[in-house]
């Protein structure tokens, strides 16, 4: 992701995540999800990215998960949407 590779990080990341058996409550993925997101976001695919901020939200501990909730006022933001309700 830091080298601006979006469509790569974006494709093996789907590739990887639709490879694995389970995703249930597992903190470990959240970081992959969150790759996910952003290379989304660039690459202006917004209906990938609002899917793994859901995944995201799902896997983080409930201490952590207004991450995902900031990165739902970001999507709205950039989609130009009200994120104020």
């Amino acid at each position: 992701f830091a080298l601006e590779a979006y469509p790569i990080v974006l494709e093996k990341g789907l590739d990887y995540h639709s490879k694995l058996i389970s995703d249930d409550n597992n903190p470990d993925l959240e970081k992959l999800y969150e790759l996910i997101y952003l290379s989304a976001m660039t690459l202006e695919k917004y209906d990938i990215a609002y899917k793994y901020i859901g995944h995201r939200r799902r896997v983080l501990p409930v201490t952590k998960q207004y991450l995902a909730a900031l990165d739902l006022i970001q999507f709205k933001k950039q989609t130009n949407q009200n994120y104020t309700k």
